[in-house]
């Protein structure tokens, strides 16, 4: 879906997820962070592919009956991953607690670096899911015409 989307730019993703019977996806957005070659930049000869990715950042919109409306932020660099999770509802200290216990262990154990900060009781700024609800409409409008 979002393959033909230049490095740079936010492409949309929808991930199915198998809950009982039903399947829904999990909206998510990505964007790959570029570093342009400096010597072809200094040369004047920079013709656009010449572009290192350097990080990934990425969006993902995940529901819960209990917690609500959870927001996952990431950036992906190298063996370096952090994460931002938001909430527009409070998230009990034990949860936090444990959620950022857990997510160390984790990188730990794959080598990884890391943080996780978590953001609640404060509305999120975005919908991932009508991000990516118009892009998919935009690309399927483009392809239209």
């Amino acid at each position: 879906m979002g393959v033909d989307a230049p490095a740079g730019e936010w492409r949309p993703h929808l991930i199915p997820q198998q809950n009982g019977p039903d399947i829904s996806a999990i909206p998510m957005v990505t964007k790959q962070i570029v570093e342009e070659d400096k010597n072809k930049q200094q040369k004047g000869k920079s013709d656009g592919n010449e572009q290192k990715i350097k990080a990934t950042r990425f969006i993902i919109e995940l529901n819960f009956s209990q917690l609500g409306t959870l927001l996952l932020d990431g950036l992906l660099k190298e063996k370096r991953l952090d994460l931002i999770l938001k909430s527009k509802d409070q998230i009990p200290f034990s949860i936090k607690t444990k959620l950022t216990q857990q997510y160390t262990e984790a990188l730990k154990k794959n080598d990884f670096a890391g943080e996780m900060v978590i953001i609640d009781n404060k509305l999120t700024e975005i919908s991932v899911t009508k991000i990516v609800e118009a892009m998919i409409h935009k690309n399927s409008v483009e392809k239209k015409i």
